[in-house]
Parts: structure tokens; sequence; C-alpha cells
């Protein structure tokens, strides 16, 4: 490795400094503001079942939190599996979801399926986020 650094150590300072760059873009793009952090917002969270139950259950909730994940927690309307850095939701309102039967939540922003998961998704005062139980992967 040594080496090879030597030899080459133009190639390995550019490739040092893409590597940083990347590291700090990803790492700071979903910091929350201070404006996030101190504010109060006003959210609808939305808990949707349409297949046998026809369910729906509607939680306005004012939260000084950052992300919502921290809020469906704080609601303790949920279930997880999987680590804490990346959590796959089980149940929600009691109701669980069946991989073996390919049954799943999914959840959107403002009407809008969701491209982060609930620990990365910092909230913004107004918006909703609609969980949506889902049978079939396509």
């Amino acid at each position: 490795m040594r080496k090879l650094i030597r030899s080459y150590p133009r190639a390995f300072c550019s490739l040092l400094i893409i590597v940083l760059a990347a590291i700090m873009f990803f790492g700071f793009r979903n910091y929350p503001k201070d404006e996030q952090l101190q504010t109060e917002k006003r959210i609808t969270i939305e808990v949707v079942n349409d297949n046998a139950l026809h369910y729906t259950n509607t939680y306005e909730v004012t939260t000084k939190s950052i992300t919502l994940g921290e809020i469906i927690d704080e609601l303790g309307i949920v279930q997880y599996s999987g680590s804490t850095i990346n959590r796959y939701i089980t149940s929600l309102d009691g109701m669980e979801a069946d991989e073996t039967r390919k049954e799943w939540w999914g959840f959107y922003i403002n009407d809008e399926f969701a491209q982060t998961g609930v620990d990365s998704t910092n909230i913004k005062d107004g918006d909703k986020y609609t969980f949506v139980f889902n049978v079939g992967y396509q």
C-alpha cells in the first residue's frame, strides 16, 4: 500500500479529497438547521389500512422533535425490527405487517411517497405524514 501511495501521490490525494467531500456532503445534507431545533411544529400523522379493516386514525401533533421517527416513538404507536440505525416498521396502531404475506408499511409526505426512512425524515411545520398498510411489492 505504501509503495502504491509513493508511486501515485497525486492520485491518492485526489481520491482522498473526493472521499472527504462525499462524507461531508452526505453527512451534513440531513443535518437539521438551527430553526428546526428551536421552533415548535404542527404536523398531521395519518395511519391508513384500507385492506380488510378500512381503518384511518389521525394524530394532530405539536412538537419540537426533529425527525418523524422521534415523533412516532413518542406517540407509542410503532414497533420496529432491525437496528437502531436502520429500523423497519412492523406495526402501527397495533396493526402488524406480515412479511411472509408481503405486507408492509409505506409512508407519504404531503401525498408523495417518501424517499427516506422515518429516522432520516426531518419534519416541517404544516406537513402531513401518511402511513399506508400495503400488500404486495409491485
